[in-house]
Order: structure tokens, then C-alpha cells, then sequence
């Protein structure tokens, strides 16, 4: 087992809210802890937004770290977490990429969400619980998801979710481990897949609708930009919006 334990449920509301119940319970789990869902009926993202996905055709896992991290490096996790479900995808297929801040894209398309929990006390994180959503099977989607796809789409294959899920882990654990020693180099290679780094395109920054391009992230995981007329930008979540096509 990659992990030291996991959990697979048929039904659940939530991966992340069923993991962060079980930890709640047992602090004693261990370091590298999985729930898997063949279904949720709750499953969301960032913000108020949703996650939609059919029974048993997709990838819903929650991931349990302990990472060794001060506060202010806690968006090293969401990097390396990013960086592990784009590496599974990019085993079949080409121009995936991360789009800030741990949205999965392939071209114009996203293809996994990701939610990002922490649990910060006093001046270490606890624990961080991940959540994910990769759409593997699925081919119908509700009309007001905007921009999804998913591997079967893109690929006319039909993939083993359980599989992929064991692929997911692996990549999981090697990051994590590389995260221990290499900030920078996680660093590097989270700009070297980031969606629409260094190219222009149109964003809302505030009210404002405008043309910018990404030149990278702070140490709390910000968006730094700048537009045309060289005016930086530095963006939280709520801050920036990028315009889809």
C-alpha cells in the first residue's frame, strides 16, 4: 500500500468533511491517510462552488498530510498536491496544466478540482486535508459546468478509477517527500506547468476587466501579475478572475 491505510466508501456528502470527522475522532491516524468515494452527494470545491460527478466513473479522494511545514509554508502542500494529480494526467495526456491556484486543465478544459483544507495551531500546520475530483469516465455533465472534460473525452479510452487512484497516491507521496528539502525546486516546477504563465489574457482583477499575465506566486500563494501598461498586480482568490474562453 503506497498509503499506510485508507478508506473507500460507496456513499459519502464529503471526502474532505468524512476525513476531517474520522481525524476528529482518531488523532491518531496515520501521516499519509486516503478516503475514497465511489460517490458524493456534497462534494465541493473552492469557494461556493460544486462538484458534480456520476457514481463509480470518477477519481473523489481526500488525503490526509502531516507535513512539517511553519504556517507560512502552506501553500507548498497546494503546490505539490497540484503537481501530483497533473503528473498522473500527464501520463496520457499532453498539455496539462495547473491553473492557479490548483484548478487541473488540459488546453481550455478542467478536467480535476482541488480543495485544499489546513489545519494551522500556534506555529506549525497540524495536519492539511486534501480533496480531489478527477473526472475519469465521465462524458455528461450538467449544462452549467462551464468548461469540463475528462480523460475518456480526451482520450475515447475507458480507465480503471481504482488504478488511477493508486497512480495518484504515488505521485502524492513522491512530491510530498521532495517538498521536505526542494521549496524551490516545487516552486520551479509549479511555474513550469502553470496555465497562461507569462502570456496575456483577460482577467477581472476587482472590478476591472483587464489584460494581464501571470509572472508568478508569493510565498502565501497570491497571484502576481502585471498588464499592459506595467502595472503590477498582487491577488488573492477572491481578487482575480480569469475571463474563459
Amino acid at each position: 500500500m503506497i498509503f499506510e491505510d485508507s478508506l473507500f466508501v460507496e456513499n459519502t456528502d464529503s471526502t474532505n468533511k468524512l476525513l476531517k470527522e474520522l481525524l476528529a475522532e482518531n488523532a491518531g491516524l496515520p501521516d499519509y491517510f486516503c478516503v475514497a468515494a465511489a460517490f458524493q452527494s456534497a462534494g465541493r470545491g473552492q469557494g461556493s462552488n460544486r462538484w458534480q460527478s456520476d457514481k463509480g466513473q470518477n477519481v473523489l479522494a481526500s488525503l490526509l498530510f502531516k507535513p512539517a511545514y511553519p504556517p507560512a509554508r502552506q501553500f507548498v502542500l497546494n503546490q505539490c498536491f497540484a503537481l501530483s494529480v497533473r503528473a498522473m494526467l500527464a501520463q496520457y495526456v499532453d498539455e496539462v496544466k495547473i491553473k492557479w491556484p490548483n484548478d487541473i486543465y488540459v488546453g481550455w478544459k478542467k478536467i480535476a478540482g482541488i480543495l485544499i483544507e489546513h489545519n494551522i495551531q500556534a506555529d506549525c500546520i497540524k495536519n492539511t486535508v486534501a480533496g480531489v475530483g478527477i473526472n475519469i469516465n465521465q462524458t455528461d455533465f450538467d449544462k452549467d459546468i462551464p468548461n469540463p472534460t475528462s480523460l475518456k473525452l480526451l482520450t475515447n479510452r475507458e480507465f480503471d478509477v481504482q488504478s488511477m487512484l493508486g497512480e495518484l497516491l504515488g505521485f502524492c507521496r513522491q512530491y510530498h517527500c521532495s517538498s521536505q528539502t526542494d521549496y524551490q525546486g516545487i516552486y520551479q516546477e509549479y511555474l513550469d506547468h502553470l496555465f497562461l504563465y507569462q502570456e496575456f489574457a483577460e482577467y477581472m482583477i476587482g472590478e476591472k476587466k483587464l489584460e494581464a499575465k501571470i509572472t508568478g506566486t508569493d510565498v502565501y500563494g497570491r497571484l502576481l501579475m502585471t498588464d499592459k501598461e506595467g502595472n503590477n498586480y498582487c491577488c488573492g482568490m477572491k481578487e482575480v478572475r480569469l475571463c474563459l474562453k
